[in-house]
């Protein structure tokens, strides 16, 4: 119930998309912080991307993440790209028609040379979605929002050595 009775308030302060209840959590934890007498948090975020935790970048994943981190049909022509982004795109040809933006857009960033397919799709989330919406709207602007300072240790260099 507190989750969404601060999902507005969240999306309010996060000036993005919420497609789950991760801000309006994130916004609570932060406050019960503040609340506490805690003015900064260690968070986990590029733990998942240097451990490869997420289960979209492996094919044999679960069934719930199909739609938005698995594409719900596959496309030929995309079958070598991570299946995020193959999920993405069948998002945009789904939407191709109310926008007028080209899935072309996608694959100047797609590198695959020298990766597997699991470590191409690890550095194309951290590129995408890690540093344009996990780390801003999940992590910068929750705590702001709150007076937290976020320090994210998975993110150091020197710890990961």
């Amino acid at each position: 119930e507190d989750l969404v009775n601060n999902f507005e308030e969240s999306i309010y302060h996060a000036e993005d998309v919420a497609v789950n209840m991760h801000m309006s959590a994130k916004l609570l934890l932060f406050k019960e912080m503040k609340k506490n007498g805690f003015n900064v948090s260690l968070s986990g975020e590029g733990s998942d991307e240097f451990f490869l935790g997420y289960a979209h970048f492996f094919s044999d994943t679960n069934q719930y993440l199909v739609g938005m981190h698995l594409p719900d049909k596959k496309e030929e022509k995309y079958k070598d790209l991570p299946l995020f982004i193959q999920a993405k795109l069948a998002i945009g040809n789904r939407i191709q028609k109310f926008l007028k933006i080209k899935n072309e857009y996608f694959f100047k960033y797609v590198n695959i040379d020298n990766l597997s397919s699991v470590e191409n799709a690890s550095y194309l989330w951290s590129k995408m979605a890690l540093s344009n919406s996990i780390l801003l709207a999940l992590g910068d602007k929750m705590e702001m929002a709150s007076t937290i300072e976020g320090r994210t240790p998975f993110l150091d260099k020197d710890l990961l050595r």
